[in-house]
């Protein structure tokens, strides 16, 4: 049997703001807000967005048939690279998580 020593939510969440900080240090070019402010464990991260207006989530657009094929292959590319060069695996990765700025027609 193996045991694991549960952690808290404070050192849950330190780890967290190290993880983003990492995606973000090391120029993998993954699309991600910048950060702002980093303070013990709380990371606060520029607003995505225009006019005060959040970017829209992806499971609230209307996403057409044929940028399907596209955006599969963009988070293909992105969870490859979160993956081999930040070391990171994304634990929630859904539409709920996921904004989109621009689709081009």
């Amino acid at each position: 049997f193996f045991f694991f020593k549960q952690k808290t939510a404070y050192e849950i969440s330190a780890c967290l703001v190290g993880s983003e900080m990492c995606i973000r240090d090391s120029q993998s070019g993954i699309p991600c807000p910048e950060p702002i402010k980093v303070k013990s464990n709380v990371l606060v991260m520029e607003f995505i967005g225009q006019d005060m207006v959040a970017a829209p989530k992806l499971k609230d657009i209307d996403v057409p048939t044929e940028k399907y094929h596209d955006l599969y292959l963009q988070m293909v590319l992105i969870v490859r690279v979160l993956y081999q060069e930040c070391k990171l695996i994304h634990a929630d990765l859904s539409e709920y998580n996921l904004s989109l700025i621009h689709i081009s027609e």
